[in-house]
C-alpha cells in the first residue's frame, strides 16, 4: 500500500494559466489539473481511454461528435485516440484518470511520491 498526499504538493506549471499534479503507477496515470477561466486545452488525442471528472468549475469539451459542457461533480469519457480539446468556462479543477500509462506526461512532469 502506498499513500500519496496530493493536497500538500504544489501544482507543476503547464501551459500559461494551468498547473498539474501527476501520479503514475506501472500501468496507470492520474492527473489533477488546475485551470484559470478562459484557458483553452489544446486539441489532442492519445491511445489511452480517459475519464475526466470536474471537481470544480465548468468546462466545455470539443470533439468530432460535438460539444458538451461538464460541471462540478460530472464526468466525461473519451475513447482511446478520440481527438478532444477544452475551454475553461470558469476557474476549474479536473481529475483525469487514464487506462494506461501516459508516457508523454510522465516525461514532461514529475510524479507525486508516496508518503514515508
Amino acid at each position: 500500500m502506498k499513500v500519496y498526499k496530493s493536497a500538500q504538493a504544489p501544482f507543476q506549471p503547464a501551459q500559461p494559466g494551468s498547473g498539474v499534479k501527476l501520479l503514475h503507477t506501472d500501468r496507470l496515470s492520474m492527473a489533477i489539473w488546475k485551470f484559470d477561466k478562459g484557458v483553452d486545452g489544446a486539441r489532442h488525442a492519445h491511445p489511452e481511454e480517459q475519464i475526466a471528472c470536474i471537481l470544480q468549475g465548468r468546462v466545455e469539451f470539443i470533439t468530432d461528435a460535438g460539444r458538451a459542457v461538464v460541471g462540478e461533480g460530472e464526468q466525461i469519457v473519451f475513447a482511446g485516440n478520440e481527438p478532444h480539446g477544452s475551454k475553461m468556462l470558469e476557474d476549474s479543477i479536473i481529475l483525469d484518470v487514464f487506462s494506461g500509462l501516459r508516457e508523454d506526461l510522465r516525461a514532461k512532469f514529475p510524479s507525486l511520491t508516496p508518503e514515508g
